[in-house]
């Protein structure tokens, strides 16, 4: 597919643009990001557009959309503030593809229509205080049965949106010693208003407006029915949506990236200094230049990589490459793009502060960048190294 888009597609990107442009998002995220706020009202005006049910199943209500499509909502969307499209994304790839994919005839005619609808919002909870990466060999949150209920107890960490969403989909232990490490573990759907489930939001750096929290499960009870999929065996649900995530979040750091290089073009473009506009310097000309080639670059890794999963083909390598690629571009041009500002550029001032600290959790999450690096490692045939 390469960056061609689709008649459709195109119609999609520029109706994102006019909404990003018509909201002004991109001098709202100021505000949201000093308040460490998400915009529910911003939410409610998304959910009109019909795009929450762009990956929902037409049969529920949804626009049966391709992964392409959602990468073309959330770079866009990323454009005018990352942190809200970050949790557009995660609605995405965690909601909406885990219960469309795992959950049962009656989970899919609860969820999917209100999904579609921006009706109600999924958290995630998976990683803990003791283990992100390595969280299956260290998880302690456990779900014991007692009669037709489940009871919850632990912590997880980094369950951004719980604050302002209606659910998490929570991973749990539920067999004492499993074969595999990655058995043995049950995802529920958990009510944000259940009682035992206490919700503390953490003060970020970065990605301040999306709102991640800590979240404590003590004998939080749910009903049998809240499983997804099978039990023991709610890690391989989530497996099916990891390419979709890497690949969706390497949409937003696309937009991050292109959002920082405008920004960065524009100042170089209007700052003098010795007679002339910075942008006209070598040195400064050339960063830009290296930052706009690298940006194009990932782009086309990024929905080639979705263009694979849209076929069904093999694109685990692909979709790591793309995370990696298209994360390091967006703290590269932010980077480069502080440093020529100088010092306005790390003044609460400028937006490109904000556009540095935004940049840094892509790199790191879901997965570090290193952990990526290991998958595209094991494709070209190397031995495991974890």
């Amino acid at each position: 597919m390469g960056t061609d888009l689709s008649a459709e597609q195109a119609i999609l990107r520029d109706a994102v643009r006019d909404f990003v442009a018509r909201e002004r998002m991109r001098e709202s995220s100021r505000d949201w990001d000093r308040d460490a706020k998400f915009p529910q009202d911003l939410w409610r005006k998304l959910a009109a557009t019909g795009w929450c049910g762009l990956g929902v199943p037409s049969e529920y209500g949804g626009g049966d959309g391709k992964v392409a499509d959602l990468a073309i909502v959330i770079e866009e969307l990323a454009k005018g503030d990352p942190s809200f499209a970050s949790t557009y994304m995660a609605n995405q790839f965690s909601g909406v593809r885990t219960i469309s994919g795992h959950g049962t005839d009656a989970q899919k005619a609860e969820y999917l229509p209100r999904m579609a609808a921006g009706e109600v919002m999924f958290a995630v909870g998976i990683s803990e205080p003791d283990g992100g990466t390595d969280v299956l060999s260290v998880m302690r949150t456990k779900a014991e049965r007692d009669g037709e209920e489940w009871v919850i107890n632990g912590t997880k960490m980094w369950t951004t949106g719980a604050t302002y969403s209606d659910y998490v989909l929570v991973l749990a232990n539920t067999e004492a010693d499993p074969p595999k490490k990655t058995l043995g573990k049950t995802l529920f759907i958990v009510p944000t208003d259940a009682p035992g489930l206490e919700i503390q939001k953490l003060e970020m750096m970065s990605s301040r407006a999306s709102e991640t929290t800590q979240t404590f499960y003590t004998d939080v009870r749910v009903p049998a029915d809240a499983v997804v999929g099978e039990v023991g065996r709610g890690f391989y649900h989530l497996l099916d949506s990891l390419n979709n995530e890497r690949i969706l979040l390497a949409a937003m750091s696309l937009g991050a990236a292109r959002q920082s290089l405008d920004a960065a073009v524009e100042y170089a473009s209007q700052r003098k200094a010795f007679g002339r506009t910075v942008g006209g310097f070598q040195a400064i000309q050339h960063k830009l230049a290296r930052c706009a080639m690298q940006l194009e670059a990932a782009r086309l890794m990024t929905y080639h990589a979705a263009d694979l999963q849209e076929r069904g083909e093999p694109c685990q390598a692909e979709a790591a490459m793309a995370k990696v690629m298209t994360s390091e571009v967006a703290w590269e041009v932010a980077f480069h793009g502080t440093r020529l500002m100088g010092a306005i550029g790390i003044s609460l001032e400028s937006d490109m502060q904000r556009y540095l600290r935004d940049a840094w959790p892509p790199l790191n999450g879901p997965m570090t960048n290193e952990q990526a690096l290991n998958i595209i490692g094991e494709s070209l045939g190397l031995e495991r190294s974890y």
